[in-house]
């Protein structure tokens, strides 16, 4: 009997270690399974914000010995306000601009989901098929940085800045910031895009698509229209049912365009006569209103924009012989009539900020400053010829609310 009791002391001893080791190799397991959960990386998308001032704005285009070419001016935002409140991007973006390809246009426009993007305006898809290059037009130092593979980069090109170009001259372009602890920061880039449009019978505006992929943090296609016109200065107005407010008025903003060369024949109904100007073209904007608040011009932010190349004249400016950049405005006395009186230079690209009363009308008229010799070596005529064919504007409205 005493051995059978020692055996069973013995037996209570080692099922207790064993229940010891089991409790201690049971919490360290747990332990470990804690820490590994709690060291795990959860990743997901970041969300994109990405917008651009290219919808509706008007490319002048100038004739050459393969079609015609023009330029706009092209800025790409990584932020958007969305429901009043201002979203920025966390991440660099990298994407291209690019004409649509015939197969676009032929079998539709598809991202990476083969999702089609809708391109309703059929005019416009049409068009597009004359427009076969839509590229930012830059210039490098080849030697900056080359690889293998003949793309060449340009800048920080992996921390959002400068550019790549393949051997091919396809252009990807880079901007943004990485947030990385802190908060997003707002970016913005600004690019001159060529387009080159193929054909002779251009006569009339005419819309066509441009296409912007994103290409990194991930894809995503946007599209936009723009129009075309052979015309020597256009206007393009935003959207007046939507304006934008700043400090409580609303906003309209006015972009002006001119071409690179002032070259056109006018008809005064008794012969035709061959303007060739390097002066200065007048443009003059009117507003007038029935309310009682007038129409304000935004001074300080066209001379920012503009970085002071723009003098201020006296209303009285009025000599043709002399024009030069610059501009004057004048209000009446019941204050219902503003009028904007600039003098533009060869390939301007404007803004004009304007705050509105309710009800306004907004006209434009334009006169070219011939100062080129006649043919036999005669003085220069020195006249202004009036210009009416500004694209942009119907029977020289520009805008009417």
């Amino acid at each position: 009997m005493a051995i059978d009791k020692r055996t069973k002391i013995t037996s209570l001893i080692m099922l207790l270690i064993a229940a010891v080791l089991a409790a201690i190799v049971a919490g360290t397991s747990f332990s470990r399974y804690v820490f590994d959960s709690e060291d795990n990386i959860v990743g997901s998308f970041t969300n994109l914000y990405f917008s651009h001032n290219g919808q509706g704005t008007t490319v002048l285009m100038e004739q050459t010995d393969e079609g015609y070419e023009g330029y706009i001016s092209l800025s790409a935002f990584n932020w958007q306000v969305i429901e009043g409140e201002q979203q920025t991007s966390a991440r660099h973006i990298q994407y291209k601009v690019r004409a649509l390809t015939q197969n676009e246009i032929t079998n539709g426009l598809h991202d990476m989901w083969n999702t089609e993007i809708p391109l309703e305006n059929d005019t416009a898809k049409t068009n597009s098929s004359k427009y076969s290059e839509v590229t930012p037009d830059y210039s490098y130092d080849a030697s900056e940085d080359t690889n293998s593979d003949g793309i060449i980069t340009v800048g920080n090109f992996t921390d959002g800045q400068g550019y790549q170009v393949t051997s091919s001259g396809e252009v990807t372009l880079a901007f943004g910031s990485d947030a990385g602890d802190g908060d997003p920061v707002q970016d913005t880039r600004a690019d001159m895009i060529k387009i080159v449009r193929n054909g002779s019978d251009f006569s009339t505006a005419e819309e066509f698509y441009i296409v912007v992929e994103i290409v990194s943090p991930y894809n995503q296609i946007m599209v936009f229209t723009v129009n075309a016109s052979t015309r020597l200065i256009s206007v393009a107005a935003t959207d007046i049912n939507n304006p934008d407010s700043h400090f409580g008025y609303d906003e309209v903003a006015l972009n002006i365009k001119t071409a690179r060369d002032y070259v056109y024949s006018y008809d005064n109904d008794t012969n035709d006569v061959s303007v060739n100007s390097s002066k200065p073209a007048k443009v003059v904007l009117t507003w007038t209103t029935t309310g009682s608040t007038s129409v304000i011009f935004d001074e300080g932010r066209f001379f920012a924009d503009t970085e002071g190349n723009f003098t201020k004249l006296s209303a009285d400016y009025t000599s043709g012989a002399s024009w030069q950049n610059g501009w004057y405005v004048e209000t009446s006395e019941d204050g219902k009539t503003v009028t904007l009186t600039l003098y533009l230079p060869q390939a301007t690209d404007i803004n004009l900020c304007f705050y509105v009363p309710e009800s306004y009308t907004c006209r434009i008229s334009a006169w070219f400053y011939d100062n080129v010799a006649d043919s036999d070596g005669t003085a220069a005529t020195n006249t202004a010829y009036p210009y009416t064919e500004i694209a942009g504007a119907t029977n020289g409205t520009v805008v009417s609310k």
